[in-house]
């Protein structure tokens, strides 16, 4: 009678998706200063795939790769509705504003 018992296989290491990139040249590295002069040039291979490790006096600062597939932003519909502006209080004043600070100034003076 076979047994059902299934084996599994564990890894013997894992290595880290970013130092694979690097180590098998997919990755590269570039400085700040090269970066800069050549800007253009590094965003067309970026949209072809390629990552780069960006470097300011041999120390990794940031890194430049491609956007995934999926966008990080999801659009929703809006929590609230806009107010409804045709039933707030209106009010009608008979006198002109100008004109009513000009008579309180005459009438009470500093």
């Amino acid at each position: 009678m076979p047994s059902t018992e299934r084996l599994s296989v564990k890894p013997i290491f894992s290595i880290d998706t970013d130092l694979f990139k690097y180590l098998t040249g997919l990755m590269r590295t570039i400085s700040i200063t090269k970066l800069k002069a050549q800007i253009s040039a590094r965003i067309k291979e970026v949209r072809a795939g390629k990552t780069y490790l960006i470097t300011d006096r041999s120390q990794t600062v940031a890194k430049l790769s491609p956007l995934d597939d999926q966008p990080n932003l999801v659009v929703r519909p809006p929590l609230r509705t806009k107010p409804n502006y045709e039933n707030r209080l209106k009010i009608k004043i008979k006198v002109d504003p100008a004109q009513f600070l000009i008579d309180d100034r005459r009438r009470n003076p500093l």
